[in-house]
């Protein structure tokens, strides 16, 4: 089979003089018509474009779910309080225990603890260890205890064994001796709690160094910016606000309390069918005026510890 080539070939001079002329001619005319075609297939472009659907922008991703949302719905319960005052061991003791054993109680309720009442803290020492100086109502020994609480509410993270901590401090705290064995009480309490060995080496290092002395610093802080300013203790807070009648409900059953007001989804299958509705707070009024009246400077009327008791106090250095 014969390969068959397409050689060069020369143009003859005249062929290429005559082509010359030609597109000399016709340039004008051939620069329009390009130009015009150019134009032309932009404005086609154009038209299609209009014409075709426009690609949309994938729509935002939804926001994430807020996990706040059961926490908006529960109760807030704050309880300003102190170590060895019976009023406050009496609600501990008692009315929150009742709640903190009924199943799914915290899903009701967000609690608070503040162990600090009516303390005072005074100016700073210069001890790197302790540079904060209370003054506590109930002697030194309120004082080492609040601190204790305060550490256990800082080292202990599941808030039933929190409670149970504090719980069992207060049943046993009754001992107001400046000198006494409170590492046995703690030991004893982390031991009844089930707490991990770890965690209450921790809550004993906290509470005898620094790091309480700057916890119970920070629940002086909270207390001090009640407003109003607490007039006893225990001193109640529900959502943010202080109300003597609601005050007595929560002394009397803090469960009653939330499972009359709570409003989610997370009922407690142990709320009574009907709450007490209502209750006798005008009593701490009361006894809170007879108290002005007889000027004294420590009262405890089997419920509250009132705060001008300040007489009475005795600073832990």
């Amino acid at each position: 089979c014969t390969r068959v080539f397409c050689p060069k070939q020369a143009i003859p001079r005249d062929n290429l003089t005559l082509f010359s002329s030609f597109l000399a001619m016709f340039r004008p005319t051939l620069l329009a018509f390009c130009f015009l075609a150019a134009a032309s297939a932009s404005a086609s472009a154009a038209a299609a474009a209009a014409d075709s659907p426009k690609e949309s922008s994938p729509p935002p991703p939804p926001p994430p779910p807020d996990d706040d949302d059961d926490d908006d719905k529960r109760v807030k319960i704050d309880l300003y309080y102190e170590s060895q005052c019976p009023g406050c061991r009496d609600t501990i003791t008692r009315s929150f225990k009742e709640a903190y054993a009924a199943p799914d109680f915290l899903k009701m309720a967000m609690v608070t603890f503040v162990p600090f009442g009516n303390a005072r803290e005074t100016e700073k020492t210069e001890s790197k260890n302790t540079p904060h100086r209370f003054v506590c109502q109930h002697g030194p020994s309120e004082c080492i205890y609040n601190v204790m609480e305060s550490c256990a509410l800082s080292k202990i993270e599941c808030p039933h064994q929190q409670f149970r901590f504090i719980d069992c401090v207060e049943n046993y705290d009754e001992d107001r001796a400046p000198e006494q064995n409170y590492d046995a009480v703690l030991t004893s309490c982390a031991a009844l709690t089930g707490m991990q060995p770890d965690v209450s080496d921790g809550v004993l290092r906290c509470y005898k160094g620094p790091e309480g002395n700057a916890l119970e610093h920070e629940m002086a802080r909270k207390t001090g910016a009640l407003r109003p300013s607490h007039e006893y203790v225990p001193w109640i807070v529900t959502n943010g606000k202080h109300d003597d009648k609601v005050q007595d409900r929560v002394m009397s059953s803090l469960l009653e309390y939330v499972c009359d007001v709570y409003d989610g989804p997370d009922r407690s299958p142990g709320c009574p069918r009907e709450g007490r509705g209502g209750g006798g707070g005008g009593a701490l009024r009361t006894a809170a005026a007879a108290v002005a009246e007889i000027g004294s400077s420590l009262t405890l009327d089997g419920r509250v510890c009132y705060s001008n008791a300040a007489a009475e106090s005795v600073e832990l250095q």
